[in-house]
């Protein structure tokens, strides 16, 4: 029987210890106190592992394990901070803490990790070569739309409108409806619906100006691509045009280029919606009730874990 590579996780002690020594000794005077300066030294112990992990070329194993092992306790103590007196005292450093935390922190960060190995699919590990093989397309494509940046900052603009005013609709209807079923206070009963109207036309003017811009960028994609695979296909000898048949040609000019085009204003539309609209609601529901708040995040680890099972087995067994 093979025996497990111990390599991985002995460079990773090691290379953890001495980092916390680091940050323990000559640069704990460098960091600030309170919740900031343990976030800031989670990132520079993450930073730290990555690069000399990547370095002795041993990150690939335990490359899903160092945010869990790095961010947990300061994760763990800014939601603990979101409980008024739940913490009186001053966070301590990861590095100045007790044997205890980093045994809690390391227990907790090699449990969430082995659930998230159990839950993956079988071919996981094929899927994530198949998407490292195809990040150098990805790049190449980036590059492309580059000379699109003004038009996808604009995007962006008018997406972060978009989703403010999706975001604060609710909240206007919500005052409109305790205005009616309280003591009615006719000025409050117009600010509130006013405010009310004027997110909503805001907010679908915002809508049909990102769909513009997202649309005009996939237009100048699809042509600046399409010259370019025109431009290549002049320079190719006659050898070339007698080997490839003329339909995969025209194939290559419509439908790939098309969707190539399709890739970088889709995705990046429902990346900045989807990223904007969490942090938008979330920080808006942390200012009215951060109690609330924890309670919804502390539900989301099981959220993630029931749709990776379930993905998992739709994929496996389509037709179950």
């Amino acid at each position: 029987m093979r025996l497990p590579d111990l390599r991985p996780w002995a460079a990773l002690l090691l290379a953890d210890s001495a980092l916390l020594w680091l940050l323990q000794g000559p640069l704990e005077a460098l960091l600030p106190r309170g919740l900031p300066g343990l976030w800031l030294e989670g990132i520079l112990r993450l930073g730290g592992l990555w690069w000399l992990l990547r370095l002795g070329g041993l990150l690939g194993y335990v490359r899903t394990l160092l945010c869990p092992l790095c961010l947990v306790i300061p994760f763990f103590l800014s939601l603990r901070a979101l409980v008024p007196g739940a913490l009186s005292a001053p966070p301590a450093r990861v590095a100045s803490a007790p044997w205890s935390w980093l045994l809690l922190g390391s227990g907790a960060a090699g449990l969430s990790w082995a659930v998230w190995a159990v839950l993956s699919p079988p071919g996981a590990q094929e899927k994530k070569e198949d998407q490292e093989n195809n990040r150098a397309l990805m790049w190449r494509l980036l590059k492309l739309s580059w000379p699109d940046w003004p038009f996808l900052a604009a995007a962006f603009f008018f997406l972060v409108l978009a989703v403010l005013g999706e975001t604060l609709i609710p909240y206007y209807s919500g005052l409109v409806i305790d205005i009616l079923g309280g003591d009615f206070d006719p000025d409050a009963f117009v600010s509130a619906i006013l405010f009310m109207s004027l997110f909503s036309v805001g907010s679908s003017l915002s809508a049909g100006c990102r769909g513009s811009a997202f649309t005009l960028v996939m237009s100048r994609i699809n042509l600046r691509v399409r010259e370019q695979l025109f431009s290549s296909l002049l320079h190719q000898d006659l050898a070339f045009f007698q080997e490839t048949k003329t339909g995969e040609l025209n194939s290559r000019l419509s439908s790939d280029t098309k969707l190539m085009s399709l890739w970088l204003p889709l995705n990046a539309n429902v990346l900045l919606r989807s990223l904007v609209k969490v942090l938008g609601l979330f920080g808006f529901m942390l200012s009215l009730s951060p109690r609330l708040t924890l309670l919804s995040l502390l539900q989301m680890p099981l959220t993630i874990a029931a749709e990776k099972v379930y993905n998992a087995r739709h994929l496996v067994h389509p037709c179950g």
